[in-house]
C-alpha cells in the first residue's frame, strides 16, 4: 500500500533534478504527505511490533508520530530508490511557450537595426 501511494505521488508531478538530488528532503515531505492520508489502522499495524525506546517521559502520541515516521522514511526512500533507478532523464525538454514558437525564425524588423547605440548617434 505505502509503495502504490509513494508511486502515485511521485507521478503527480515532474521534478526537477535539485528535487530529486535532495533525496533525504524528498523522503521527508513524501512521507509527510503520506502520513497525512494513510489510515490510522495501517500506521498501527505498520508500527506494532517495532521497539520503542523513551530516555525520558514522552507522551505516546509523540512517539507514536516519531515512530511511524521513521518507518515511513524507510520504506519511502526504498520505493525512491527503486523508481530513481528505472527512471530516465531528459535534459531536453520541447519549450511550450507559444510565444517563444512565433518569434523563432521571423524576419528582423527595418525599422531598427541590431546596432541602436550608432543609429542613435547618427541621428544627432
Amino acid at each position: 500500500m505505502i509503495d502504490k501511494m509513494v508511486k502515485e505521488e511521485l507521478n503527480q508531478k515532474v521534478w526537477s533534478f535539485s528535487e530529486i538530488a535532495n533525496v533525504s528532503e524528498t523522503v521527508d515531505n513524501l512521507a509527510e504527505i503520506i502520513y497525512e492520508k494513510m489510515p490510522t489502522t495501517d500506521k498501527l499495524k505498520m508500527v506494532w511490533d517495532t521497539d520503542v525506546f523513551a530516555e525520558e517521559r514522552t507522551p505516546f502520541g509523540q512517539i507514536y508520530m516519531n515512530t511511524v515516521m521513521s518507518e515511513l522514511r524507510i520504506k519511502i526512500a526504498e520505493v525512491v530508490r527503486e523508481q530513481l533507478l528505472e527512471a530516465r532523464v531528459s535534459f531536453k525538454e520541447e519549450n511550450k511557450n507559444e510565444n517563444a514558437k512565433r518569434s523563432v525564425g521571423r524576419k528582423s524588423s527595418k525599422k531598427r537595426t541590431t546596432n541602436e547605440k550608432d543609429s542613435s548617434k547618427e541621428s544627432e
